[in-house]
């Protein structure tokens, strides 16, 4: 059924396809494709939703391709755009592909990644603006990567004053300060260098470890159940908590609704306790705030994105060296400077929006049941059947019971100060003291890491790939460091994004990718 689903799927692609301009429709006519193969095994048992969450499926867990943001709502377009070509052989479950497609299918993505490493590297033919000025590109010897050096190497005063040496903000002697330094740089660069894999593990280790400390120090201060139960409402939400609610539900804020439900199908398999909520919101707020494409930046920049522009018109050797000064400089002296401030700020922000599950629960609230992820929608009964299976399209019915009573959490509040009531540092301000201070300590580690990852980063780029509930991989569980046991997992609700050291060619196409660190999630 599934091979059906994909060929109807290569059948409607495109932007003028049925499943991007009418989706309703489209769900239609795969049912009624199905029904019409499989009339004993789909009769009545099958509906549109069903169809719906199978494109799903398939969008999130065997995606091929770029990186892509904005929730399960960008994936189901870039997978209803491109068709079987967004899809990744590997990653299908047994039977939907044959091994002769699959093989043929690795080879012609080698050779695809082969042709972009070529032209990548080859030089181009057209004059530019170094062989007019009569410059000379540094030859192969000193363009070889050194090897990869500890991260305790990189030295801020030296950075400093190589950036003045080169002259780039203030011209002096003979000519353009920025020409000069443009001279330097062909002819001395620095070796293209990058920092090692296992330390960005050890480092986003660290921060998961601090990220569970501080939240359970927090919830245990100020005497709240960490076990307690997650009440959400959906009617009340400021710009910050949609956004980090976007990041951890994996859909974005007018599919809230989708998500809400995905999520409270696993919770029906597994208790979700408040602490690993907590903490998502915190890996949350790191991924969307410090872990993005220019740390440090504005969210909307106008003069970024024209410089970008500009550069990329420019010859590839002679835009990788004037990226690599303005990285240089713009980290240096913009947002280096800025860290602990941008942390701090961060820290109260995050503690905005987290504030309303931390609270001591009151008076109210003591004998309240939990209702599921919001107290409108009620979630089924713990251990009962949940629909996230893949493999077949199954017929589920429609469970719906309340879980069983849990210990109370104070309900989400539109303001943190009730009239005529005392504040909550007013009550608390030893507790809120020290957890805003530990998220901000929190929050700088994680934007120091980020910023010695942009200045060793050379021809390629660090993505961040926060895990969604659902979402299926696959762990290796060493014993004794002799063989590996491969075991598949499903998240239940992201902790720490994946981070990834990707390489592109100049068409922006992906040539390389290594993994650097694995995602923190807590699992079904």
């Amino acid at each position: 059924m599934m091979r059906c689903l994909i060929e109807y799927l290569e059948e409607e692609k495109g932007d003028d396809g049925l499943l991007i301009t009418d989706r309703h429709e489209a769900n239609r006519q795969a049912l009624a494709r199905l029904e019409e193969q499989w009339p004993i095994e789909t009769s009545g048992k099958i509906t549109t939703v069903h169809i719906e969450r199978q494109f799903e499926n398939i969008a999130r867990r065997w995606h091929y391709g770029p990186t892509i943001s904005g929730g399960m709502s960008s994936l189901r377009k870039y997978l209803f755009r491109h068709g079987k070509s967004a899809i990744d052989y590997r990653l299908a479950r047994a039977g939907v592909f044959s091994r002769d497609e699959i093989a043929s299918w690795e080879s012609e993505k080698k050779a695809e990644r082969k042709a972009a490493r070529a032209k990548s590297t080859n030089p181009t033919k057209r004059r530019n603006l170094a062989d007019e000025l009569n410059w000379e590109y540094p030859s192969r010897k000193h363009q070889r990567a050194a090897s990869i050096p500890d991260s305790d190497s990189t030295n801020q005063d030296a950075i400093a004053n190589s950036v003045e040496s080169r002259n780039l903000v203030t011209p002096s002697g003979h000519g353009s300060g920025v020409l000069v330094s443009l001279q330097h740089f062909l002819t001395n660069p620095p070796n293209p260098t990058t920092l090692k894999p296992e330390f960005i593990a050890s480092e986003m280790s660290f921060i998961s470890h601090s990220i569970n400390a501080t939240v359970f120090r927090r919830l245990q201060a100020a005497d709240i159940n960490t076990n307690g139960p997650v009440i959400l409402s959906f009617d009340q939400l400021d710009h910050d908590f949609t956004k980090l609610l976007e990041k951890v539900l994996g859909f974005q804020r007018s599919e809230f609704d989708s998500g809400r439900e995905r999520l409270n199908e696993l919770r029906a398999e597994k208790y979700l306790p408040l602490e690993h909520f907590v903490r998502s919101l915190v890996g949350a707020a790191l991924t969307t705030w410090v872990f993005r494409r220019d740390p440090g930046a504005e969210e909307s920049n106008k003069t970024l994105e024209i410089y970008r522009q500009v550069v990329g018109k420019m010859d590839t050797n002679l835009a990788m060296h004037v990226d690599a000064i303005a990285r240089e400089v713009y980290l240096t002296q913009e947002v280096v400077p800025t860290i602990k401030q941008r942390a701090k700020d961060f820290a109260e922000r995050l503690d905005n929006v987290v504030f309303r599950f931390i609270e001591p629960p009151s008076s109210d609230t003591r004998h309240r049941d939990g209702e599921g992820f919001d107290s409108k929608h009620s979630i089924p009964t713990y251990g009962e059947d949940s629909d996230d299976s893949e493999d077949e399209i199954t017929v589920l019915e429609q469970r719906v019971a309340h879980a069983p009573s849990v210990s109370p959490i104070t309900p989400p509040r539109r303001s943190r100060r009730s009239e005529g009531a005392p504040g909550r540092d007013d009550v608390q301000p030893h507790f809120t003291t020290e957890w805003k201070a530990s998220l901000a300590r929190i929050f700088e580690r994680a934007f120091n890491l980020r910023i010695k990852m942009e200045q060793k980063a050379s021809q390629a780029t660090y993505t961040f790939e926060f895990p969604y509930p659902g979402q299926i991989y696959d762990e290796s569980n060493r014993e004794g460091h002799i063989g590996a046991i491969r075991k598949q997992r499903r998240v239940m609700i992201g902790i720490l994004p994946a981070v990834y050291y990707v390489t592109k060619d100049q068409d922006g196409r992906e040539v390389d990718r290594i993994a650097c660190a694995p995602h923190k999630s807590f699992d079904c």
